[in-house]
């Protein structure tokens, strides 16, 4: 219930123009240390593994603000944990000229191809059978959209249905001796 109203808050202030993006400057390998420490236990929890491999300098940063780049991680990796019964988790790192790319891959139901052209829509939602008593709003990756590009960054989906998902977050990214 916390996670329905968090994100209605958050869609209700990127819908009035009062969603407010502070980038910051923020080592990508330290952030991926904090994503790994905050869901690692609850992804095996879920019977699911959870790997982490990052091919970066590790002085590279990424733009992305301190605050809201948690709802991107909470949304994709709570979307991931309820569609992935077997198998796990793998996040990678790497970069491509000024950007970092995250890429958050799983081994689950994937998305059919009828779906993927609406997924960052606002309440869209694969199955009508989903609803928000199990956390489903058809929010979530509406808000990691705008989220991603109000910090100058983007995101894409590569899915097929019975194979699996893999989220692309793109960061702006650069040296950390800048």
């Amino acid at each position: 219930m916390q996670r329905l109203i968090q994100n209605l808050l958050e869609v209700s202030r990127i819908e009035t123009g009062h969603a407010l993006f502070n980038p910051k400057w923020e080592s990508l390998l330290r952030l991926l240390a904090k994503v790994y420490d905050k869901y690692n236990d609850y992804i095996e929890d879920n019977g699911l593994t959870f790997d982490i491999e990052a091919a970066v300098p590790a002085g590279l940063e990424i733009s992305a603000d301190p605050q809201k780049v948690w709802n991107v991680f909470d949304n994709i990796i709570y979307n991931t944990v309820r569609y992935t019964q077997n198998g796990g988790i793998t996040i990678t790192a790497s970069t491509e000229g000024a950007f970092a790319k995250v890429t958050v891959t799983d081994t689950g139901c994937g998305i059919g191809a009828e779906h993927m052209p609406h997924v960052f829509k606002r309440f869209y939602k694969a199955s009508p059978a989903r609803d928000a008593g199990d956390g489903e709003s058809g929010l979530g990756l509406y808000i990691v959209k705008n989220v991603m590009e109000g910090c100058g960054g983007f995101v894409e989906i590569e899915s097929e249905a019975g194979k699996g998902a893999r989220v692309c977050l793109t960061f702006p990214a650069r040296s950390g001796a800048e």
